[in-house]
């Protein structure tokens, strides 16, 4: 065969190399007859393994692996990566601004307890995939430029077939870490930070009674209840997406612990007024406050768009529409979820349980891509035709207090504490890839979506079927 006789060829060579250099006929023989008996072993194994094992298993050997890029690592990003990084014939680039992770949802108590984020943070490995901790600039229909944290570095070009864009969303503050906490150390050292401040201060206003704005008032007012703590917000009710149940549930919670409650009430300004704030109300009243917290907006981080040839698919708020694929309107090689794309026809809550549902599709759908075969639609490819995914929400009032939401079932006290820690825990051992975590994780995810999930509104004409077509397939390698 060919390959025989380059091993004989190789053999020559090497039987000529040995005689030049005065060894003798007895070692180059020797030598010769090891490359032959190892060549002819390999041989002979390649051919069993061609005759045992799947062609399509052999050739991936030799072909040039798919290339994904991933741009962020929270809930959407690591979902795909933990995902396809399984998967041989996929080259993976995670490309975030941290070299860490951190479950968000937990956060928030680390105003008061700064050690807890030991709890909800690890760093990324470097390998498996490949980690490259870096701003992303822009974003082309085949490339990722992007600008390394390490200093002295220059401008970096990704090459991708597939792309995924899970870059989340921005709050002012520390809630979410910006480009000046680019290690697991400077995240840290910012919590010791916040939680100085929140010690020192007499009087906090939280701005926003969302779901970020509550759960920061309830740690605050469970771990210094001495403290003068505001919550200010226009709705007249806290958590207006929740059931009611729930919101009357926090509201209780919060008149009896002393919080001072502006509901139905807006403001005009913060300024800075001496070492503290100046909180200026829609009636002009003025709260003097030595923290304030904004607890509201989130915009999405969408900027490496705004100067691609993906800017079409940004709507007014900036947030990256995407088709029922799950792929970025006008491209079919990059997808995006979690908070910073927008999906219409289920204009869901954004959570991590939202995110990570987000990244299970788009994984899928790369896989098909790579196949050629159809892709599937969300949520639909999810929980199955006619169904949307459960709407899931755990809610913490301190540490032994909270909400739990589970469509529309409300439960509340401290079991759903119980289940803010085990959803906390399992997550990121899941995110870690421990198998009890993700085990117990996948089992939970299973049987929720099989009991829970809510039948999907009548489809408009336009709405693809569960299977999108794919006229898309990447190039062979």
């Amino acid at each position: 065969s060919p390959t025989l006789g380059l091993i004989m060829i190789a053999g020559g060579v090497i039987d000529g190399v040995t005689l030049s250099l005065g060894f003798g006929l007895d070692v180059a023989d020797i030598l010769v007859g090891i490359i032959l008996s190892v060549g002819s072993f390999a041989v002979k194994l390649v051919r069993l393994l061609s005759s045992v094992v799947p062609q399509g298993l052999i050739a991936g050997i030799t072909e040039r692996k798919t290339r994904v890029a991933i741009v962020g690592a929270s809930f959407t990003g690591f979902e795909v990566s933990n995902i396809l990084k399984r998967d041989k014939r996929m080259q993976i680039t995670l490309i975030n601004e941290k070299d860490y992770f951190e479950f968000t949802p937990g956060v928030l108590r680390c105003f008061v307890e700064p050690d807890h984020f030991r709890k909800i943070s690890f760093q990324i490995p470097r390998m498996n995939p490949q980690l490259l901790v870096g701003h992303a600039n822009s974003i082309s229909d085949d490339t990722v430029s992007v600008q390394p944290l390490r200093s002295g570095v220059s401008e970096e070009t990704v090459p991708f077939d597939v792309c995924v864009l899970a870059l989340g969303s921005s709050y002012s503050g520390v809630i979410k870490p910006g480009k000046q906490e680019p290690t697991l150390h400077d995240r840290a050292r910012t919590w010791q930070e916040a939680s100085k401040e929140v010690k020192a201060a007499s009087t906090i206003v939280v701005l926003g009674a969302g779901l970020v704005g509550v759960e920061l008032v309830g740690e605050l007012v469970c771990a210094h209840p001495e403290k003068t703590v505001y919550l200010i917000d226009r709705s007249k009710e806290p958590c207006k997406e929740l059931p009611p149940r729930a919101r009357e549930y926090i509201q209780k919670w919060m008149n009896a612990r002393g919080v001072q409650l502006l509901l139905g009430t807006s403001y005009q300004a913060i300024d800075k007024k001496g070492a503290g704030w100046a909180c200026t109300l829609g009636d002009g009243s003025v709260i003097d406050a030595d923290l304030v917290y904004r607890c509201m907006g989130a915009p999405p981080r969408s900027e490496p768009l705004k100067a691609s040839p993906l800017a079409a698919s940004l709507n007014p708020r900036g947030c990256i529409t995407v088709t029922d694929t799950l792929q970025v309107s006008g491209s079919e090689r990059v997808f995006a979820g979690g908070d910073v794309m927008l999906h219409a026809k289920t204009g869901e809550v954004k959570s991590g349980w939202t995110a990570e549902n987000n990244g299970q599709l788009i994984a899928e759908n790369i896989k098909r891509l790579v196949e050629g075969r159809e892709l599937l639609t969300y949520p639909e490819g999810i929980v199955g035709p006619g169904k949307r995914i459960p709407e899931m929400c755990v809610v913490s009032l301190g540490k032994h207090d909270g909400v739990f939401v589970l469509n529309n079932f409300v439960l509340a006290g401290s079991i759903a504490a119980i289940a803010k820690w085990a959803v906390e825990w399992t997550l990121v051992g899941k995110a870690r890839c421990r198998p009890l975590a993700s085990a117990l994780m996948g089992m939970g995810e299973s049987v929720i979506k099989a009991l829970f999930s809510k039948a999907q509104p009548p489809a408009a004409s336009d709405h693809p079927p569960r299977s999108s077509p794919c006229k898309f397939k990447l190039a062979a390698h």
